[in-house]
């Protein structure tokens, strides 16, 4: 058995295409490597590949920078099984405050390549606002301070606002906290989400309390909330459609979300 593997490093003309009929196949800016890599955030030995007739492995070798495969950083000095077509990052994969993902140093010959991986992986690199601008803290399944489950709420707002506002081009974000702390700063957000239990006649629903047009910056504020505005996690799809079509309708010029909700009568908003 052998594998082929397709090396694309910053500043390199063009892709290097290798092939190996012997395990393992190490990585890294070190000479003696099998594949010497010129990134100056690669460790000297950083990876290693090993194949057998059944399946093909990868095993960070405690690099600085670690490694990335479909977008997770992978747990160093751990095996892990990679499968065909599979894309490898190793060193400069960041992660951003709003739970974002950089790729760095990718070089012009390469880019359309990589993202088109990583369109198939689901990062897309011109995402929709809604995409972009959506949050959530790890909520109940991760953290056990969490009232309520975020991450799934976050994904269902995120898809409910791209099927109804398909043209919405504004940035927006809207942060999903699941409890009074601010893993996720609710206070900060154009539409800030706390997470509660509320008791009903049919019992405790998951819920959360509004806080509109926080925000960041030079005129940073927290967002408003108003006594008793909470709405339940089946309803808030529907209350942030309607609250964003009537930015739409009633915002002067480019304004932004927060400065139009500083200015908004309460009604609007509820």
């Amino acid at each position: 058995m052998g594998i082929r593997l397709i090396v694309v490093e910053s500043g390199a003309a063009a892709p290097v295409e290798r092939e190996f009929t012997s395990s393992p196949v190490r990585l890294g800016r070190n000479e003696l490597n099998d594949v010497t890599l010129s990134d100056p955030f690669a460790s000297e030995w950083h990876g290693v590949i090993r194949f057998d007739d059944q399946a093909v492995y990868y095993f960070d070798l405690g690099s600085l920078n670690g490694s990335t495969l479909a977008g997770k950083r992978l747990v160093k000095n751990t095996s892990t099984t990679l499968r065909p077509d599979d894309v490898l990052f190793l060193g400069r994969v960041r992660l951003t405050a709003q739970q974002g993902v950089v790729v760095l140093d990718v070089p012009p010959a390469a880019e359309v390549n990589v993202i088109d991986e990583l369109d198939r992986l689901g990062y897309a690199v011109r995402p929709s606002a809604f995409r972009r601008g959506t949050i959530a803290c790890t909520g109940i399944e991760f953290c056990k301070l969490a009232l309520i489950e975020t991450k799934g709420r976050a994904e269902v707002l995120r898809a409910e606002m791209e099927q109804r506002l398909p043209d919405f081009d504004t940035p927006i974000t809207i942060n999903v906290n699941g409890c009074p702390n601010s893993c996720a700063r609710f206070q900060v957000a154009d539409i800030g989400f706390k997470g509660m239990v509320s008791k009903t006649v049919d019992g405790d629903v998951e819920a959360f309390q509004v806080h509109l047009g926080g925000q960041m910056g030079t005129e940073a504020e927290f967002g408003r909330k108003f006594r008793g505005l909470k709405v339940t996690v089946d309803e808030a799809p529907d209350y942030i459609e309607r609250v964003l079509r009537g930015y739409l309708e009633r915002r002067k010029g480019d304004e932004a979300f927060a400065a139009y909700v500083s200015r908004a009568d309460e009604a609007w908003l509820l």
